[in-house]
């Protein structure tokens, strides 16, 4: 059952507060009107989120469990109260709660869920309202579910692809750290005792691990105060706006993330064209999935202009917010009339590229790293056997 923090006041006019595990608000306020208590607000607890909800694949098993029940006649409200058994994260559960009783209370499916914009976005929320004014509720539930399920499949692939080249990174500098702080001082000390002189090679090798070891404290409080510094500064406005710029422009990651983008307003797009919105207020809902800064900043000139007049094509294409191919089936789609087929069309053909073009960087950054490991222990090694090599010359 979910938990409600409540606020409450008693006929001597003192103000009580606490959190219950309660069916529902209502029950919540009867029991606390019979203890004599009037209350003044009741709201979900969720925990903070520590214990997020409504994540693409929460919300892709939400949509696909909730289109079933519709399809096979179950009423909206009966649905939403068999959904609440299921094992959904403590705040996608207390949200469900909430939508339950705003529904049964009254309310319209989609102005209970925009109570939560944390569990269900703004975008989610226009389809359901889309739904609900169109009659078609089940088949919206259903485009949502495959919405959700490819982004969350977009999201698995990026993340598995770019795993092994970043814990790659790591190892490398971990074992450059390693080898210049422990490994190199340690042979410094036998080679030191050996009276051998050293190569330029390892006097240079021995400076860097000197001022490792000699200034550590310096050197992290250094990466830390740069860490801090670009967290901060992206928090600013201009900051945050630099940041998405490098993001887009930037290779090896900036050709993926504007194919990423592409694809996600394609598909939000042309979801919402299907459903019977009109252009112009599709184009203002689908600004909620563009959380880039930068590229936001262009479509927000690009939609002002197809407001006053132009076109899909020219509008996005003046301000090159897409790809060329994507802006010529949208062309296509503008002319025939086909416009929702064709986006989807567009965000299933660059959810491929983006596949393929993850898998070439992969391909690439691998050997270019373990390149990069090799070359640097190579040089320590040289380093550190060179006078070795000397001694045995001389012997």
């Amino acid at each position: 059952m979910p938990k409600y923090k409540y606020t409450a006041v008693d006929i001597h006019g003192r103000r009580q507060s606490g959190i219950c595990t309660v069916q529902s608000k209502q029950r919540l306020i009867e029991s606390l009107s019979k203890q004599g208590l009037f209350v003044t607000a009741v709201k979900p607890f969720a925990m903070q989120s520590a214990l997020w909800g409504g994540g693409a694949a929460e919300l892709a098993l939400f949509c696909r469990q909730y289109a079933v029940m519709l399809s096979s006649g179950v009423a909206l409200l009966d649905a939403l109260n068999l959904l609440k058994e299921q094992h959904f994260s403590p705040a996608f559960a207390v949200a469900i709660y909430d939508v339950c009783d705003g529904v049964s209370g009254g309310e319209m499916l989609s102005s209970a869920m925009s109570k939560h914009k944390k569990i269900f976005p703004s975008f989610f929320c226009a389809m359901v309202k889309s739904g609900e004014a169109s009659g078609k509720l089940p088949e919206v539930m259903t485009e949502l579910a495959v919405y959700y399920e490819k982004q969350n499949e977009v999201k698995k692939k990026v993340g598995s692809a770019l795993a092994y080249p970043i814990l790659l990174l790591c190892m490398t500098v971990f074992i450059v750290v390693l080898m210049l702080t422990f490994v190199i001082p340690t042979f410094r000390a036998s080679l030191s005792a050996m009276n051998v002189e050293p190569s330029e090679l390892t006097l240079t090798v021995y400076a860097v691990s000197d001022f490792l070891t000699g200034y550590w404290y310096a050197v992290l409080g250094a990466v830390l105060l740069a860490v801090l510094a670009v967290y901060f500064a992206s928090k600013t406005a201009k900051g945050a706006h630099f940041m998405d710029f490098l993001r887009v422009k930037l290779p090896p990651m900036g050709s993926v993330n504007r194919q990423l983008i592409a694809a996600r307003f394609a598909r939000t797009f042309g979801l919402q064209i299907a459903s019977g919105m009109d252009v112009a207020t599709a184009l203002d809902v689908a600004s909620a999935v563009i959380i880039n800064k930068y590229v936001l900043g262009k479509y927000k000139r690009a939609v002002a202009e197809i407001k006053h007049g132009s076109t899909l094509y020219d509008a996005f294409g003046r301000h090159r917010l897409l790809p060329v191919t994507m802006l010529r089936m949208i062309e296509v789609g503008e002319t025939t009339g086909r416009l929702s087929e064709v986006l989807k069309s567009s965000a299933d053909f660059y959810d491929s590229e983006i596949e393929s073009s993850l898998s070439k960087l992969t391909t690439r950054l691998q050997p270019m790293l373990l390149f990069i490991l090799g070359a640097i222990i190579a040089v320590l090694f040289v380093a550190l056997y060179s006078p070795m090599l000397s001694i045995i010359n001389n012997i």
